[in-house]
């Protein structure tokens, strides 16, 4: 999951904020699969207009061990164009998203 617009859409500097990434899901089980980076809810700043939060399912080839560069944890500034070019992920397959701002 993605926020391309952190911290606040008008000026996306943190974009793309990743806040979730998981491989290795076997079939439908997605609680089997491998957080490479666990869920953090969305929490858009209270100056922010609403933010999307996109979803998007890839085809995974093969079996992905944790990629060098999520070894630091980085949440912001996250690269997905890189990241499925690197993995050679398929797609994407499916993808959802949603709006929210700060309550």
């Amino acid at each position: 999951m993605i926020d391309p617009d952190a911290p606040d859409p008008h000026k996306p500097v943190y974009a793309q904020f990743l806040h979730w990434l998981t491989v290795n899901i076997p079939g439908t089980k997605i609680s089997e699969g491998k957080d490479l980076m666990e869920y953090m809810h969305p929490s858009p700043p209270s100056y922010s207009d609403a933010h999307r939060y996109i979803f998007l399912i890839y085809h995974q080839p093969s079996y992905i061990f944790s990629p060098s560069y999520m070894d630091g944890k980085r949440r912001s500034k996250f690269n997905m164009t890189h990241m499925v070019s690197e993995l050679e992920l398929d797609g994407p397959e499916a993808g959802n998203f949603f709006y929210t701002r700060s309550s």
